[in-house]
């Protein structure tokens, strides 16, 4: 006769016990974990574009310099030579970006800076990151602006806008170029 707890003679417990090869199987995947975390450790974190953790920082504030660069060059022009701007320009844009960004040069704003005998010139306020693709290869940037226009119709006196502009921005080799814009005047 059995009480109610008491195992009898020759039966397993009624719990779970690992047998010997998961036992194994286990403290390998543990041993695995462990080597993975030191080596981790030991050279270092490593960003998504591959600079350690400690360049991080260097790295943000090269593309964001690259960045606001880039910005005024395709936001700023002189009617006196927009052909060189409009170059300029579309030197640091890619993708459809930068065929959006020659066609409206050349069908919108190069008629009318010279109609106008317009200037205009961006300014970066501001400037943050706000998203990074997993691979580091494209990064959305938030620039705070202030467009200052001049031309026939502000009768010498600059008029100021300020403006956040929202840039797609792609890595190709140790450089980032513009490959989308969207702007919004405040």
């Amino acid at each position: 006769m059995t009480h109610r707890g008491a195992e009898s003679p020759g039966r397993e417990p009624s719990g779970r016990r690992l047998g010997p090869w998961a036992l194994a199987a286990l403290l390998a995947a543990l041993l695995v974990a462990l080597i993975v975390v030191a080596l981790t450790w030991l050279n270092g974190w490593r960003s998504p574009g591959g600079a350690p953790a400690g360049d991080d920082s260097r790295a943000r504030a090269t593309m964001l310099a690259q960045t606001a660069t880039k910005v005024v060059k395709v936001s700023s022009y002189d009617y006196r030579h927009i052909d060189q701007d409009a170059r300029d320009g579309a030197a640091v844009t890619t993708g459809a970006f930068a065929t959006a960004y020659a066609r409206s040069m050349a069908s919108q704003v190069k008629p009318r800076a010279a109609q106008l005998d317009q200037v205009v010139a961006c300014v970066v306020q501001r400037s943050a990151i706000a998203s990074t693709s997993r691979g580091g290869a494209e990064a959305v940037v938030l620039l705070f602006v202030q467009l200052s226009t001049q031309n026939k119709l502000t009768q010498g006196q600059p008029r100021l806008d300020v403006a956040s502009i929202e840039a797609t921005m792609t890595r190709r080799g140790g450089e980032w170029y513009i490959s989308q814009l969207t702007t919004e005047s405040g």
